[in-house]
């Protein structure tokens, strides 16, 4: 299963870009949609799906690769928390 790296610009003081890797995506098994893994937001909105530069990671599924990363999905209460 391919594995897609997320990743936000930012602007450095030289006027260079970079980027940063800030979550991981894959195919869903019926292949309508993306799950996503995101370590952090990109404040600035902006967010680049590319694959990995390296093949190695390519062949990674998510089940194995969360579970190394010590990855558990949580469940979001069902309350009403105001923002």
């Amino acid at each position: 299963m391919t594995r897609y790296n997320l990743s936000t610009p930012r602007e450095s003081k030289d006027g260079k870009t970079y980027w940063t890797k800030i979550g991981s995506a894959w195919p869903t098994k019926d292949g309508q949609g993306f799950s996503i893994v995101l370590d952090a937001l990109p404040l600035n909105g902006k967010l680049l799906m590319s694959l990995p530069k390296d093949k190695s990671e390519y062949d990674q599924t998510p089940h194995n690769e969360a579970k190394a990363n010590g990855y558990q999905p949580q469940l979001i209460p069902d309350d009403d928390i105001p923002f």
